[in-house]
This record gives structure tokens, C-alpha cells and sequence, in this order.
């Protein structure tokens, strides 16, 4: 609950604001700002709402000039003075704040109205807790925390030419450079010049082909060789199983191994332990909650982001994100929305995001297995918002009566199909499933 002060301050704010707009005499174009992110519910009182009001009025009907008489005469035409009089008026004069201050004014009551908002969220929620069912209740309440804008303030354009500049200079003074997240394949990092941020970066496979292990294996990598903090949401398996395979991985430990630790000899255990002390250190975030929605997916990033130094969202699969009831059952509409929001929460958080995706059964009725854009369910909206899409192949995984299909190690390819901001190719890789471990194809990395 705000106490006296607090409400004598944002009071304060409210006047310094609208009194800058009354004593500058006309609403230039960095004024502008203040009618373009708040409008009266921002204000605390009738007076000073029914004020931003009329400036609001002077904006919109492009009065270029005003004095204090011309206010005067205004409230007098709009019947105003019974809330408007010349005390509080003189009041604005003597309060009004500063232009350089006129972001830190804003901000400051764009902060207030959010806490307003939650307040109101929650003593509505404390009305109702008795008589309603809690899921019902705690759907509604993040319903209402994200309808709670953030608004942030306008920036100014880039102008071209100092755009241009910079690019001249980093491309004649740098060689081909990593300068996003280094995925630890020196070949996916020279087609992509790392995960950048803001970006959503599509892997797609059919069931079984190493899609879940692919994205370990990345995750493991940025973690050790970079020191990044990385948030996993896994709707399939538990994180248990995660943490297993990582292990394994990081080991070269038999992951089968582990759910027989009977297997285990002392060599393994100082192995795994080894393993352990190294992996310990990490920033490793796990949802398994396996029927996450897309909202708390939204929600525990943009937390976790505020709590810790997020550098990398992983999303096992996308496929398995509930369907929105609103949306009636409609599932390629369900999807857009799944790949547009998460494409919007990489740019608003600035991180990478790297989504699993199911590819459709259509590829296996082609002589030719392996996948292309339109194998990607409900592809349309995922081909659109995507960054990057990479689909994994097995030869083996299509000729499950070869004699090879029964060894550990399988030929694995990631096609980069499309890149929005680069190259695009193919990178041959050993996935060696005892281990769970990818290395690129005759041992070039790791």
C-alpha cells in the first residue's frame, strides 16, 4: 500500500509534468511523447486527469500556441472550472518540472500506474479467492499481470548514415567474427557467426532422429566453453533424465549405465564425479512441468531474466505446448501464435530462443527423407517468424534393416535451410547414442 509520502511524490511528478507542458506554451515534438504514452488514467486525481485532458485536446486538434489565458478561456468553454480554478493552476506554474527531466517524470508515473494496476489485480483476486476454483483463479490473475503493459519510452531513429558508418568499420576491420553465442561446432558457428541475440532459431527433426540431444549437447556447450546461463523448458522428459544424459555426455559415460548403476565400475563413478564437479558450476535453469503454457513460458523467462543473467531460452518441443482454449481447437493458428510470441519474447528479452519442432509424417511417404520447409507442422508461421531453421537427418534412421542401424554412432546431418541474416549449408556430425554426444564428422570439434 502506498503510504502519505508516496502520494505526495507521484503528486508532485503529475505537476511538475503538466506544468512543464503549461508554462512551455505549445507542445513541441519531444513534449509530444507524453500524449502518446499515458493518457488520464495515468494520473492520480480529477484535476490533474481533466488537465492532461485539455492538453491531451490541444495535441489532438493541433493548437500550435496557448497562454495562460487561452487555458483560462478553454476551461471556461468546456465547463471545466468547477474542477479547474486558478489556485490550481498557479499551483502547475509554480511546480513545473524541467524538459530535461521530462523521461525520468514519465517514467515515474508509467511505473506508478503499473503498480496501480497489480494492486487493483490483486485486491480483486482477494474478493473472489473463497467462491473460485485456484486454476481458474491463477489463469486469470496472469491473464491480468500480462495485460499490465511495459511500456518503455520512444528512442530516436537511427539515422542511415551513422548505420552505414558502423558497418563500413566492422566489416573492412574484422574478419569473419563469432559475435554471438558460440555453439562449440566451429562449422555451425561459421555459417551462423553464433546464436545471435533477438533470435528464434527453429531445430526440426522426426521423432527419435536426436532432436532432444542435439539441443543438450548446445546447451552443454554454451554453458562450459562460455559460461552462460541457460534456461531449458522440457515438455517430455523429466529433468532427471536431462541432467542424465548431460552427465553422460560430459563422461563419455554409457547413459544406459545410469539406469543400471549396478553396471558402473570405479572407473565410471571418478568419471561421472569428474563430470559432476565440472557441470555444478553451471547456471542450468529446468522446467519440465511438461503441460507448460505459453504464457508461463513468457512469464518464467521474463523472471528468471530479471533474477539471473539469461543468455539462451531452449524449448523441447513446441509441438507439446497446450492448445488455448480460445482458439477452439485450432492448432496451425495455435502454432503462429506459439512461434510469434516466442520470436517476440527473443527480441524483448534479447536472447537467443532455440525451439524444437516435430517435423509431419509427409516426409515419409517421399523417396527422397529428407526434410524440407514444408515438412515443418503448421510450417507457414514457423517458416515466417524463424531466424534460423535447421532440420536434423538420419540416413540410418530410414533404413532400420542395415546392419549399421544397430552401432552407436550414426552419420548425422544439420541442414541450415534457412538463415535470415547469413549462409546457409550443411554440417555432417557423429551422434554417438550410448553417449548422447554430437561431434562434427571426422572429429573437427570438441
Amino acid at each position: 500500500m502506498p503510504n502519505s509520502k508516496d502520494t505526495e511524490n507521484i503528486l508532485n511528478i503529475e505537476s511538475a509534468l503538466l506544468g512543464l507542458v503549461f508554462v512551455s506554451k505549445k507542445i513541441d515534438e519531444k513534449l509530444s511523447q507524453i500524449f502518446v504514452f499515458l493518457d488520464k488514467s495515468y494520473f492520480s486525481n480529477e484535476k490533474n486527469q481533466t488537465m492532461f485532458g485539455i492538453f491531451k485536446s490541444f495535441y489532438d486538434e493541433n493548437i500550435k500556441e496557448f497562454d495562460y489565458d487561452f487555458v483560462d478561456q478553454y476551461i471556461e468553454k468546456k465547463s471545466f472550472s468547477k474542477i479547474i480554478d486558478h489556485d490550481y493552476l498557479d499551483d502547475l506554474l509554480n511546480k513545473a518540472g524541467y524538459v530535461n527531466l521530462l523521461n525520468t517524470y514519465l517514467s515515474s508515473i508509467i511505473e506508478n500506474n503499473r503498480k496501480k494496476k497489480l494492486k487493483d489485480t490483486l485486491e480483486s483476486t482477494l474478493k473472489v479467492i473463497k467462491n473460485s476454483d485456484s486454476n481458474n483463479l491463477i489463469e486469470n490473475i496472469r491473464e491480468d499481470l500480462f495485460k499490465i503493459e511495459d511500456k518503455k519510452l520512444a528512442s530516436d531513429f537511427l539515422k542511415g548514415s551513422d548505420v552505414a558508418e558502423k558497418v563500413i568499420t566492422d566489416t573492412f576491420n574484422n574478419k569473419k567474427e563469432i559475435k554471438g553465442l558460440k555453439t562449440g561446432f566451429s562449422k555451425l558457428d561459421e555459417i551462423t557467426t553464433g546464436f545471435q541475440n533477438g533470435d528464434l532459431i527453429i531445430i526440426a527433426a522426426r521423432p527419435s532422429v536426436g532432436k532432444t540431444a542435439f539441443a543438450l549437447n548446445l546447451a552443454l556447450n554454451i554453458m562450459m566453453l562460455s559460461n552462460k546461463t541457460v534456461a531449458f523448458f522440457s515438455l517430455e522428459m523429466p529433468a532427471e533424465h536431462l541432467i542424465k544424459r548431460m552427465l553422460a555426455s560430459i563422461s563419455n559415460i554409457n547413459n544406459y549405465k545410469f539406469k543400471e548403476p549396478d553396471r558402473l565400475t570405479k572407473e565410471d563413478k571418478e568419471k561421472i564425479l569428474l563430470a559432476y564437479e565440472k557441470f555444478k558450476t553451471k547456471q542450468l535453469f529446468i522446467d519440465d512441468s511438461g503441460s507448460i503454457k505459453l504464457d508461463e513460458i513468457i512469464w518464467k523467462s521474463k523472471r528468471l531474466k530479471n533474477k539471473n543473467n539469461l543468455d539462451l531460452i531452449i524449448i523441447d518441443y513446441m509441438q507439446l505446448i497446450p492448445l488455448d482454449s480460445r482458439n477452439h481447437g485450432n492448432r496451425q493458428q495455435e502454432v503462429s501464435k506459439i512461434s510469434r510470441s516466442l520470436k517476440q519474447l527473443a527480441r524483448e528479452l534479447d536472447v537467443p530462443i532455440i525451439a524444437l519442432s516435430q517435423l509431419n509424417r509427409r516426409v515419409e511417404e517421399r523417396e527422397s527423407k529428407k526434410p524440407m520447409m514444408s515438412d515443418l507442422r503448421e510450417s507457414g508461421s514457423i517458416e515466417q517468424d524463424a531466424d534460423i531453421i535447421g532440420f536434423l537427418y538420419r540416413e540410418d534412421y530410414y533404413n532400420k534393416n542395415k546392419e549399421e542401424t544397430h552401432q552407436e554412432k550414426h552419420l548425422t546431418e544439420l541442414n541450415i535451410a534457412k538463415h535470415r541474416n547469413g549462409s546457409i549449408g550443411t554440417i555432417e556430425f557423429l551422434f554417438d547414442s550410448s553417449t548422447g554426444k554430437f561431434t562434427t564428422f571426422k572429429n573437427e570439434d570438441n
